[in-house]
């Protein structure tokens, strides 16, 4: 994670409420977007949550029915 983290703000020049927001996305964690949303007093760290929430939520889907295969 550091090193998404540093890529992306020196390397992509992320702004770092987007940046966060993408952060919070990729674990998942709505918990930490409403912090990050309050924190901010703006919705600008939302914008970059959808894209790594999906994406981060694919595998989580994907655990279940893997783990019961795996169990047979």
């Amino acid at each position: 994670m550091p090193a998404g983290f540093l890529y992306a703000h020196f390397v992509q020049r992320l702004p770092l409420p987007v940046l966060l927001g993408a952060l919070a996305g990729a674990q998942t964690t709505t918990a930490a977007l409403g912090a990050l949303t309050e924190r901010a007093r703006s919705q600008i760290p939302a914008l970059g949550t959808t894209v790594p929430y999906a994406l981060g939520n694919v595998p989580l889907t994907m655990r279940g029915p893997v783990i019961v295969l795996l169990r047979r």
